[in-house]
């Protein structure tokens, strides 16, 4: 189409030329011309240069609408890689990194949220997966109706998949974890290690497993933690702590709560410093009996946002 448009442009540019050098003052001394056009008849020529006036604008015209049509396509490309996930105007949504070591209970957390079946927490965890729920809001006449909740899982001990998968998400088209729209964080750290094999459940324990509980706070420290953060900006609104399995405690009181907040605390003190203007709260819980997840469901549609990220 370019090529086209270039040589009858240049041709009509030709045509313009020799109306020009007909239309020359008559002193001047007519040199010898070895132009092709010589040969035609003058006022074949002139009707010929005055009709490629009539083309030259109907080539520009054409142009001007192949370059508008390829600038609006650009544009929508554009678009598609800079804005979120699209959402119905009567929806608000929140798009939600989840993290968390392998086994601590991420994809059985991310079940309980969306009780969506294909989140298995008996299958290995693949690199990275985003599951995604509607959730009714009450009907209290506000024109959002519906809450679409954005929850991304990643596997356990690689970190540098998170960065890897995050980086790759920028490329498609309406991501719902577009860098700049990331609305949540959720840390899922636990008290006891998932059980050797596969298909087993975990005994019940008088105490939280202090291995585990140390594992949790090596691998979430400050260096990490700083590497997460990388990926989040201001739009960041709330951040979980959901220490998981208080369903595998024999003694579940109050004071034994307080002891698991207490055992996590360097690592809230770590993400309060990197988490200013969003909220912050530690919920202690189970995802296996539900424990402490229709508070974060709560939480997590109370900061959702519309599309346009009011």
């Amino acid at each position: 189409m370019r090529t086209i448009i270039l040589v009858l442009f240049l041709m009509c540019i030709s045509l313009s030329n020799y109306a020009q050098e007909d239309n020359a003052p008559a002193n001047l001394i007519e040199q010898p011309s070895t132009n092709i056009l010589d040969s035609i008849d003058h006022d074949l020529m002139k009707s010929i240069s005055q009709f490629g006036g009539v083309t030259l604008a109907i080539l520009f015209g054409v142009a001007t609408a192949f370059l508008k049509k390829k600038k609006e396509e650009l544009s929508n490309r554009l678009s598609a890689i800079i804005e979120p996930a699209k959402v119905a105007p009567d929806e608000i949504a929140n798009s939600i990194m989840l993290l968390g070591l392998g086994g601590s209970g991420k994809t059985s957390l991310i079940k309980a949220l969306t009780n969506d079946n294909l989140a298995d927490p008996r299958a290995e965890t693949a690199d990275y997966r985003i599951f995604s729920v509607s959730i009714d809001l009450p009907g209290d006449g506000s024109p959002k109706t519906r809450c679409k909740l954005f929850i991304s899982d990643y596997i356990g001990q690689n970190l540098g998949s998170l960065i890897r998968a995050f980086i790759e998400q920028q490329q498609i088209e309406y991501s719902p974890m577009r860098y700049g729209y990331v609305n949540s964080l959720i840390l899922v750290l636990d008290i006891f290690p998932p059980p050797q094999l596969a298909d087993t459940k975990s005994t019940k324990s008088t105490k939280p497993d202090k291995d585990r509980i140390q594992n949790n706070i090596d691998a979430w420290n400050d260096q990490v933690l700083s590497a997460v953060y990388g990926l989040l900006t201001p739009s960041l609104k709330y951040v979980c702590i959901f220490i998981n399995k208080t369903d595998l405690l024999v003694n579940n009181s109050d004071n034994m709560i307080e002891n698991i907040r207490s055992n996590y605390e360097s690592i809230r003190r770590l993400i309060s410093q990197r988490s200013r203007g969003a909220r912050v709260e530690t919920i202690v819980g189970s995802a296996e009996t539900g424990e402490g997840v229709n508070i974060l469901k709560q939480n997590l549609i109370e900061v959702s946002c519309a599309e346009d990220g009011s």
